[in-house]
């Protein structure tokens, strides 16, 4: 696979991933929490099919099982349980911030050390 595919679907997932988390945590434009799931689960999807083409069969159940969550979710917040928008207070702001970081922590440092420090 090209490496730019590889790196466009991770930045696709990371920020799929936030778009769960944000909007209805701090209350600002939640609708963006369903379609960021759907859009997960379509992801998913695609890397379900992608990996049957390839005959990665063990790789199958991880796609299957986080695409139901990603599909979970999108109907429970669009549907049964959705998030009603409110104002954007500095508690929720400083809390957004924080898992911003946090994300940039866990995500991004160990994937540039990994990409800086070894070789392929």
């Amino acid at each position: 696979m090209p490496q730019p595919l590889i790196v466009f679907i991770g930045v696709v997932e990371l920020l799929g991933g936030i778009g769960l988390i944000l909007p209805a945590m701090i209350g600002v434009r939640p609708r963006l929490t369903p379609l960021a799931a759907a859009g997960l689960a379509l992801t998913m999807l695609l890397a379900t099919g992608f990996h049957l083409v390839r005959g990665e069969y063990e790789l199958i159940p991880a796609n299957l099982l986080l695409g139901g969550v990603s599909a979970f979710l999108a109907v429970g917040r669009w549907n049964l349980r959705p998030t009603e928008a409110s104002a954007l207070t500095t508690p929720r702001f400083l809390m957004a911030r924080g898992v911003l970081v946090l994300t940039a922590l866990l995500v991004f440092a160990p994937t540039w050390y990994t990409m800086t420090h070894t070789r392929f």
